[in-house]
């Protein structure tokens, strides 16, 4: 009788333990580690490593072949349906394209020349089909979880807009997309790390 009773009681501990690592997993993100938006409200949290470039290239093309368009992070994967904002700081480093196909060499080669950035979580890989003029805009953006925040640095970069990530919707912030004169550096466009 008392082996029986410790034998089920092991076995009601490892099921347990599997129903928590189980609820846990669910909670992560694709790099393992947590939600971004959690992470980037400040509210803890540990940062993913960063995945490769040609997993996070794969994901994009996927996304932007199915949506006209994807916002894929090198630490979160694709980010579709977060409570997210999108603005782009990097008008003068991405790349226009006539009509919507991307090859993955095209992605490839971008995303390996902008690293540096990538490495910032908050820093994304953007693709864009724009059905009114044409145009495959690949683009570095930035997320960020308070709407106010990428509105200001859309208006100060001269942004036509920015794009919720979770309503699909955009908010129009009166610039016309193309780049100012006197940007800084790029690293020095991000807005400080709360």
């Amino acid at each position: 009788m008392v082996r029986r009773f410790t034998i089920l009681s092991a076995l009601a501990a490892v099921v347990l333990v599997l129903g928590l690592a189980s609820c846990a997993t669910t909670a992560r993100g694709a790099g393992g580690q947590g939600d971004i938006v959690t992470y980037l409200e400040g509210h803890g949290g540990t940062l993913p490593s960063m995945m490769s470039v040609q997993t996070v290239v794969d994901m994009a093309l996927k996304s932007h072949e199915a949506s006209d368009g994807s916002t894929t992070s090198f630490r979160w994967g694709d980010l579709s349906g977060k409570k997210l904002y999108v603005v782009s700081l990097f008008p003068d480093l991405g790349i226009i394209k006539k009509g919507k196909e991307i090859t993955n060499a095209e992605l490839s080669a971008f995303a390996f020349a902008h690293m540096d950035l990538f490495s910032d979580p908050r820093v994304c890989l953007g693709t864009w089909f724009n059905k009114d003029d044409g145009n495959t805009y690949i683009d570095i953006n930035v997320v960020l979880a308070d709407k106010a925040k990428a509105v200001e640095l859309a208006k100060r970069y001269n942004q036509i807009s920015i794009f919720d990530l979770s309503s699909f919707e955009e908010t129009k912030t009166g610039g016309d997309g193309k780049p100012i004169a006197n940007l800084p550096p790029p690293i020095e466009r991000l807005p400080a790390f709360q």
